[in-house]
């Protein structure tokens, strides 16, 4: 498993200080993102779960409110959207 922290706008930073989120999930053989990624708001809540594949979004994506509450249910394959969300 890896844990990465990531600035406001979700970008890839080295900087615990200035990390707004963070995400934990798993590097598979070929050093991409692989299975179930989640990420987290800076104050433990769930902000994300989505599903990898070969370092592609594929599969459900769920997004939450900083409150928890879940905010939007999407399907997507490629990293595309598909369907209607929800």
């Amino acid at each position: 498993p890896f844990k990465e922290y990531l600035d406001k706008n979700e970008v890839k930073t080295d900087s615990v200080d200035k990390a707004e989120f963070y995400r934990v999930g798993t590097i598979g053989r070929k050093g991409n993102i692989e299975g179930e990624l989640r990420t987290y708001y800076k104050n433990g809540n769930l902000k994300r779960i989505s599903h990898y594949l070969d370092g592609t979004a594929n599969g459900e994506v769920i997004s939450y409110y900083p409150n928890g509450q879940r905010s939007e249910r999407k399907i997507v394959r490629g990293s595309v959207p598909e369907g209607k969300y929800e």
